[in-house]
């Protein structure tokens, strides 16, 4: 039985800002799961130690409000393991405390070419499994890059010493991988995809197997923007298609997808091609509540699963976004569980 109730269709995020008391507003609203990242840096300081204490509270406070913690894990690895651990870019910058896109957000990644730092990655997986996994709390495998992406988008990101050894020996030592800018320029690099494919999907897969439910948490871009330096190819978006129908299939388990993007740049343009056959697992974003009154009955007309949404960027919590959930809530039920 999936972690999410059938007759719910608004899972919360940004929960951090908004006081207990708001919390409980949103859940008698009708809002009963909120989903948040797992920072793996903050909870295993030193090596093999962990603490819980910080995530233990929130998902206590959640608790409390009557709603329950749906936690991607995870985001930003510690910065203490070995240098070779760590995803290289081309020009050999290491993403370590790597800022990223204009400098906003810092990211620490661990190569998964590496066997060594998978390992560690994947015991790290379990044990958040092993300690949220009730009816209150669940875990779910999220690519660890503010959840978004199987491989950064911003730069060449597969060309650590692990990841061109892996290259090489898949390849027949065919040379250090190329870059892959564009769509059109993977027609031209047939091994490199083949690899990207075969070495992602699996890790893809054995990561997802971890935990009860298989979440996939990616960017989809439109068309418009479907060749852009950040997220073209190089995100592994183009795998979306055949982990939504492999997926569950091999791992007999329930499927969700998180879209942000849907609602931007002027519709969707078909930013929900990948995902077509699979309409009824998918939450997109809503663009926070100002979103829910323009985007519900589109969203329930093309047979989407819900919204993840956040009262505003700042948390701030007023009444007339409880009506926005309120009213957007009750739609979703008499469309879809009449």
């Amino acid at each position: 039985m999936s972690f999410i109730r059938p007759d719910e269709f608004i899972v919360l995020f940004h929960t951090g800002s908004l006081a207990l008391d708001d919390l409980k507003r949103v859940s008698d609203a009708g809002v009963k799961t909120a989903v948040f990242p797992i920072l793996w840096e903050q909870i295993e300081t030193k090596d093999g130690s962990y603490n819980w204490e910080r995530l233990d509270a929130e998902a206590e406070r959640l608790k409390a409000a009557g709603i329950k913690s749906l936690m991607r894990c995870h985001e930003n690895a510690p910065d203490w393991f070995p240098d070779d651990w760590y995803l290289q870019s081309a020009n050999g910058t290491l993403w370590r405390n790597y800022f990223g896109y204009g400098g906003g957000d810092r990211f620490t990644l661990l190569s998964p070419w590496c066997e060594d730092a998978m390992t560690r990655q994947r015991a790290f997986m379990r044990a958040c499994n092993d300690r949220y996994h009730d009816e209150w709390t669940q875990v779910y495998a999220g690519s660890p890059h503010a959840g978004e992406v199987i491989l950064p988008g911003m730069i060449p990101c597969y060309c650590d010493p692990h990841a061109v050894k892996a290259y090489r020996e898949f390849t027949g030592d065919a040379g250090d991988p190329p870059d892959i800018p564009t769509y059109a320029s993977m027609k031209a690099q047939p091994k490199l995809v083949e690899w990207l494919r075969t070495s992602l999907t699996e890790s893809v897969k054995t990561e997802q197997n971890i935990f009860p439910e298989i979440w996939l948490h990616l960017v989809e871009r439109d068309t418009k923007f479907a060749e852009s330096f950040e997220s073209g190819p190089r995100s592994g978006n183009w795998l979306m298609s055949e982990l939504c129908a492999n997926l569950p299939i091999e791992l007999g388990k329930g499927l969700n997808v998180i879209l942000w993007e849907v609602n931007r740049y002027g519709g969707d343009q078909g930013a929900l091609e990948n995902v077509k056959n699979v309409l009824d697992r998918v939450w997109i974003g809503s663009q926070f509540c100002e979103g829910l009154s323009r985007f519900t009955h589109d969203s329930i007309n093309k047979g989407l699963r819900g919204f993840v949404t956040s009262p505003s960027p700042s948390g701030k919590l007023e009444d007339w976004m409880l009506d926005a959930f309120k009213w957007s809530i009750a739609e979703w039920r008499a469309a879809k569980c009449s």
